[in-house]
């Protein structure tokens, strides 16, 4: 029982890291994020403030994902895929974070030599499943946003749809109007 709990909670880890991945890279490229979900777990900003909802039918979900919207669309599309490529990166880092620990003297002289072991496959696991260009994956994303095919056409154009949607509610500038502190591209 302690190897599946140790698991759950390692994996449920590596998914939150590769999630906050994504978030971070978001907020760093000028997007607001209103989602994040890890798990059974999702974290949301409302109108109305922050929420936290539990699904206990998702609690061996391990999965994720973070809703966000530009606050601009200038460079859309590279900013997006600087967003999507940033859960697998963080994937890779805790991997090789995890390789660290596993040889440092703390693994060895607490005896955590098997759970960092364990973390390390569980976050390289994670980044090649995230990576693999099949279904609504980060790898099919990448693909179609790099290849510039229409299904990646159509992410930016629900971004720009959400974009839009947001700046009217909020009474910022709209896509195309000029803005101070804005790029053009």
């Amino acid at each position: 029982m302690e190897w599946f709990l140790s698991s759950v909670v390692l994996f449920l880890l590596n998914v939150a890291v590769h999630e906050m991945g994504h978030a971070s890279t978001a907020l760093l490229l000028a997007h607001r994020v209103n989602a994040i979900c890890i798990g059974p777990c999702t974290f949301s900003k409302g109108s109305d403030g922050y929420s936290v909802h539990f699904q206990p039918k998702k609690l061996l979900s391990f999965g994720g994902y973070i809703g966000s919207v530009p606050i601009h669309c200038n460079r859309l599309r590279l900013r997006q895929i600087a967003i999507v490529a940033a859960g697998p990166i963080a994937s890779l880092v805790a991997a090789a974070c995890f390789i660290a620990a596993r040889f440092s003297v703390l693994a060895t002289e607490k005896g955590y030599t098997l759970f960092f072991s364990w973390g390390a496959v569980l976050a390289l696991f994670c980044f090649l499943v995230s990576i693999i260009p099949v279904g609504y994956s980060d790898g099919n994303m990448l693909l179609h946003l790099i290849l510039k095919t229409s299904p990646g056409e159509l992410l930016l154009n629900h971004l720009r749809i959400a974009q839009l949607e947001a700046s009217s509610t909020l009474g910022e500038p709209k896509f195309g109007e000029a803005s101070a502190g804005t790029q053009g591209g």
